[in-house]
């Protein structure tokens, strides 16, 4: 298995570049390398050692130098942005569930004076309240004038860390836009097939906004076509607290159904279609399907991977499906080195990982007379050998673990595999007047029996244990010693890992048992007051008035990911207020200046510039800043 060494060997040159190791320490290294090297070569007893020697430094340098090539530094400011007039071409225009509508845009450069100065090619994001009908289109060059200011994260705990998801995309900085903020310039129209790509999907989108409405379609759209912007938080939720999220976003298991009900159709005609004819057929399909979904990245990945799974076996030789997965991982790493730090990426490899390790040492534990539970227990058997293996890094990204996801991922393996084959069959049958109808209803059906199925989940009593965290190193020794628990040969060195795994989760354990039992008040980097008082498994929320509630609890889902426990929202009038918490006085003024918690050590939340007046006050951060710049939430234990 060549290729699972090459591969580690490129991803740890593209971690070395992603932390910062700077040009001299590679250079110094490389030297010593190539001594090393020279010197092993000499020696006839070290020569084959030598060869392997240089060859892994080579891709490791590799992987090193692809990355820092793909990511060169752009030094722009927020001053530079925001002084002059920016041109921008739009690349992706989507609306949010909050009204705001986010255009993803390219900047290729600035308008000084009677000029234009070329950037370096960056990405910026503009949000926007215009109407749909004055809204930039994808394509089109723009000329925008807006305070431009970095992504960064409001240091809210369990918040998602948005700094590094935009990063990623190579995306640094944002602006709020109003309509007189930019001005059209010009359109650049994409190729013959990117045009046609978002002809296809804009077309599928209408077909099925025409048919189905509400949750129904948000579910519909966002399985079939890999389009979230209709999912509201409610049914976000259910997904997530049920451990079926996986499903909303089109990646493997979506592409991996595509493929099964494909290969399906093609045994029905395998009289007059041959094997590798049909391989190829299905490959073909497959991108086919990539293509409606408006070629996402996630959709990309699963189907280069899976489209080298199979027609690897077009060779007609023996292949190791877990080197072929690798060498797939390979190739999609040397074109986009920043997969790597994508969570979609890497939890989908994840599982095909702990599929193709450890699927077949599960599933030959029980053998069944019935045909039905033998097919029960493979479903399970590989729902089981993708959690283990992916668990370590759910828990890191998401800070919860749903208890019951053995039978969520047994039902969504059933209800998905329907919803997409009855899908595809309305897009395809949707012109046809009594077919598209009975395909649209039994549509209908089917999500209606998902959203029901994963409701009884969600309301089993303790359906999801919250209060995970933990640092991404952590989550990576317990991944490679499920590796080595895995594919050990040794006995010892199996319990070994296996016992060491334990002590690492029991570590997670107690560490959540703490959070569970702290004691703490929480201000909130928010624009209206939010303080949040924690006592053991009681959080009461103090806030202005119950039209701020909504927001609110948006910081407390996520906040209860980290530190859960029961809830209770207390709305405080203008005035004074005294209550003991934690066996300690306290006084609460909600006055013109905003909020002030006075005790042993106060909390300031102003609402302006203006200092609170109080002793010993601690201030949210951003207090003592210009307005406008936030930096964190205030946490103290008590």
């Amino acid at each position: 298995m060549p290729f699972v060494f090459i591969t580690l060997l490129l991803l740890t040159g593209i971690i070395v570049a992603h932390i910062g190791v700077s040009m001299d320490v590679l250079v110094l290294s490389s030297f010593c390398w190539i001594l090393i090297s020279l010197v092993g070569l000499y020696i006839e007893r070290t020569r084959e050692f030598a060869v392997s020697f240089i060859f892994g430094g080579s891709i490791l340098f590799l992987g090193y130098l692809v990355f820092s090539l793909d990511n060169e530094t752009i030094q722009t400011s927020e001053q530079e942005l925001s002084n002059y007039v920016q041109i921008v071409h739009v690349q992706e225009v989507r609306k949010s569930e909050s009204g705001w509508t986010r255009i993803k845009c390219d900047r290729i450069g600035s308008w000084i004076g009677d000029s234009v100065a070329i950037a370096p090619k960056e990405g910026v994001l503009l949000m926007s309240r215009f109407d749909e009908d004055i809204l930039p289109q994808k394509g089109d060059v723009v000329a925008v004038k807006c305070e431009f200011e970095k992504i960064s994260n409001l240091g809210n705990p369990g918040e998602f860390d948005v700094e590094s998801y935009w990063k990623n995309k190579r995306i640094s900085f944002q602006a709020f836009a109003d309509q007189e903020s930019y001005i059209f310039l010009d359109r650049i129209e994409s190729s013959l097939l990117g045009d046609r790509v978002d002809q296809v999907h804009d077309y599928l989108s209408k077909t099925l906004e025409d048919k189905f409405e509400g949750e129904e379609l948000g579910i519909i759209k966002a399985m079939i076509l890999g389009d979230k912007s209709s999912l509201d938080s409610e049914v976000r939720s259910l997904f997530s607290d049920t451990g079926a999220m996986h499903v909303l976003a089109v990646s493997g298991l979506h592409v991996g159904i595509v493929m099964i009900i494909l290969m399906t159709i093609m045994s029905w005609f395998s009289k007059w279609i041959k094997r590798n004819t049909a391989i190829i057929l299905v490959t073909c399909l497959l991108w086919g399907y990539a293509l409606i979904t408006g070629f996402s990245p996630s959709v990309l990945r699963s189907v280069f991977m899976f489209s080298i799974l199979i027609l690897a076996q077009l060779s007609g030789r023996q292949n190791v499906p877990l080197n072929t997965l690798f060498f797939s991982a390979f190739v999609l790493l040397l074109i986009e080195p920043n997969f790597l730090f994508d969570p979609g990426f890497q939890l989908s490899y994840l599982a095909m990982i702990g599929i193709f390790l450890l699927y077949p040492k599960i599933e030959a534990l029980f053998e069944f007379r019935f045909k039905w539970m033998d097919y029960l227990w493979k479903g399970i058997a590989v729902g089981l050998a993708a959690q283990i293996f992916t668990t370590p890094l759910s828990l890191h990204y998401f800070h919860q673990f749903p208890n019951y996801f053995v039978l969520s991922n047994l039902g969504m393996m059933l209800l998905s595999g329907l919803l997409l084959g009855v899908g595809i069959a309305f897009l395809v049958l949707a012109r046809v007047p009594v077919i598209a109808t009975i395909v649209s209803t039994s549509l209908l059906l089917i999500v209606s029996v998902t959203i029901y199925f994963l409701q009884f989940i969600q309301e089993l009593p303790g359906a999801v244990a919250y209060g995970f965290q933990f640092q991404i190193w952590v989550a990576i020794c317990l991944i490679i010693l499920v590796v080595f628990a895995s594919v050990a040969s040794s006995k010892m060195f199996k319990m070994a890992s296996i016992i060491l795994i334990i002590f690492g989760f029991a570590s997670i354990q107690f560490s959540r048992w703490e959070k569970l039992n702290s004691d703490q008040i929480t201000v909130f980097n928010s624009s209206r007051p939010f303080i949040l008082l924690k006592k053991g498994g009681i959080n009461i929320g103090l806030y202005n008035s119950e039209d701020e509630l909504a927001k609110h609890m948006k910081l407390y889902d996520n906040y209860r990911k980290i530190y859960p426990g029961r809830f209770y929202p207390i709305p405080v009038p203008k005035g004074r207020y005294s209550f003991s918490f934690n066996n300690k006085s306290f006084e609460l003024i909600n006055d013109k200046n905003g909020f002030l918690l006075k005790g042993d050590i106060s909390l300031g939340f102003a609402k302006t510039t203006d200092p609170v007046p109080a002793s010993n006050v601690v201030y949210a951060p951003w207090i003592q800043k210009q307005k406008g710049i936030r930096q964190s939430a205030v946490v103290l234990a008590y």
